[in-house]
């Protein structure tokens, strides 16, 4: 574990340092073993469950995981350490289309 320092952007764009630390904690690789299922209609709307390990392990600046479907990203609904669900979105063609697990951009929010 390490340490790093912290800190809030004041509304006038002043950058203010927390006198706390934060821990940060190496966590394991998400990993996938299948989903179902394996097909589903063009217009979307198809609840995905996908099996695997490691999907409730702290994730960094609120981070969460979307599932990726070529260039499209929706919300992934974490069930548990080993399930995760996410609803297909709407294609403009039918055919084969690469699925992902990935991470959120990692954003800041105003207090």
């Amino acid at each position: 574990m390490s340490s790093i320092r912290c800190g809030v952007l004041s509304y006038d764009n002043r950058f203010i340092p927390l006198t706390d630390e934060f821990l940060v904690q190496r966590t394991e690789p998400v990993e996938f073993e299948s989903f179902i299922p394996k097909n589903g209609p063009s217009t979307g709307g198809t609840s995905l469950l996908v099996k695997g390990r490691n999907f409730l392990k702290p994730l960094v600046f609120n981070q969460g995981l979307l599932c990726q479907f070529g260039t499209f990203s929706v919300p992934a609904d974490v069930k548990n350490n080993s399930y995760l669900e996410c609803v297909t979105p709407k294609f403009s063609k039918a055919g084969p289309t690469p699925f992902t697990v990935v991470l959120e951009d990692s954003a800041w929010y105003l207090l």
